[in-house]
């Protein structure tokens, strides 16, 4: 059997979930303790100038094929008040 890290399909969803759960953290609004540090966590990822390491935002995107600073700059656009 394959390893599923070597499979595509597999590197390219987990790369996608990664990003996702990051903009759903980024995008939190609430008061709970714990998920307003994975707030401030996920803005210091997105908006951090580890521009290409392994598992940096930059590299995230470009893995599942999107361009970082577009991801970036829209985020940021819907996140007007985004501290």
């Amino acid at each position: 059997m394959a390893d599923e890290r070597e499979n595509p399909d597999f590197v390219r969803a987990l790369w996608t979930a990664v990003l996702a759960r990051a903009v759903e953290d980024y995008r939190y609004k609430g008061r709970i303790k714990e998920s307003k540090a994975y707030r401030k966590d996920a803005k210091k990822w997105i908006e951090g100038t580890n521009y290409k390491g392994v598992g940096s935002f930059a590299y995230v995107c470009e893995a599942i094929d999107l361009d970082p600073d577009a991801v970036r700059d829209n985020l940021k656009r819907r996140m007007p008040d985004n501290e």
